[in-house]
């Protein structure tokens, strides 16, 4: 497999002009599991929890799931925008796999709500290809998160060789983080993109850096088996169908960051 370089994590715990009210309680520590089997236990009591980041919503919430779990995952929603460790951009302070430590209320989400009480609006920004919306969540259990700490440590990131050997070796990328050079083929109307007439790139955060045809890219996320079904609400076709029929059931990168190589 290609190299594998790592990212330095830093911890990021928010300030907050309250710090000395915050001492006359101890806030509960406890597991993963105990929080989402029995959320009520811990309703609007501060709590401290760990896990991996298993999605990444927006640059103000995400996902952490622990092993065992079974994809149960607690969704997390933090009261301010996170500050990026060294090596990331400010609208990509997290990835998925890291290990993070959540401090916050536990609450049963609702959007509307969560809306209210920080002052955003809390929309889908990444991963738009999979996963669900916000609003499906509704009743599930969360934390409004008044710190966050990223473990010390790195998250492992593998450096393919080329698009090329992702899709020669799928089962060696499936489920990493890959950091991934190459040129722009294509660009599809839907916001996806094509890499080097090999692998597909699923974003639809492009913004004004939306890369154009023939630059040079590299893109950081997890390498997914590529089913264009998952994002057809009502079975009808997309503006791309023909081309996603070329990738079906091959490996696609799940964008999370990507940068423009001058």
């Amino acid at each position: 497999m290609g190299v594998v370089v790592g990212l330095a994590l830093a911890a990021i715990v928010f300030d907050d002009e309250d710090d000395d009210k915050a001492t006359a309680f101890k806030p509960v520590t406890t597991t993963l599991e105990d929080v989402i089997e029995d959320p009520d236990a811990f309703e609007g009591k501060p709590t401290v929890v760990s896990g991996q980041v298993r999605e990444i919503i927006s640059p103000r919430s995400f996902t952490i799931t622990a092993p065992g779990l079974l994809g149960k995952e607690l969704l997390v929603v933090s009261e301010r925008p996170l500050a990026a460790p060294t090596g990331r951009s400010a609208s990509r302070p997290i990835l998925e796999g890291d290990l993070a430590q959540v401090s916050g209320n536990v609450r049963e989400f609702d959007l509307a709500t969560f809306e209210r009480d920080t002052g955003v609006e809390l929309r889908r920004e990444f991963d738009s290809f999979v996963g669900d919306d916000l609003t499906e969540r509704k009743g599930d259990p969360a934390i409004r998160a008044t710190a966050v700490s990223y473990s010390a440590g790195v998250t492992p990131v593998v450096e393919p060789r080329s698009a090329k050997e992702i899709v020669e070796r799928p089962r060696d990328f499936y489920g990493t983080i890959v950091s991934l050079q190459g040129r722009v083929t294509d660009v599809l109307r839907s916001g996806a993109l094509v890499i080097d007439d090999q692998v597909l790139a699923l974003t639809a955060d492009l913004g004004q850096g939306r890369p154009k045809e023939g630059q040079q890219v590299r893109i950081i996320g997890p390498v997914r088996p590529f089913d264009p079904d998952q994002f057809r609400p009502d079975g009808d076709r997309l503006p791309d169908d023909e081309i996603f029929g070329r990738f079906a059931n091959r490996p696609a990168v799940v964008a999370q960051s990507i940068e423009v190589e001058r």
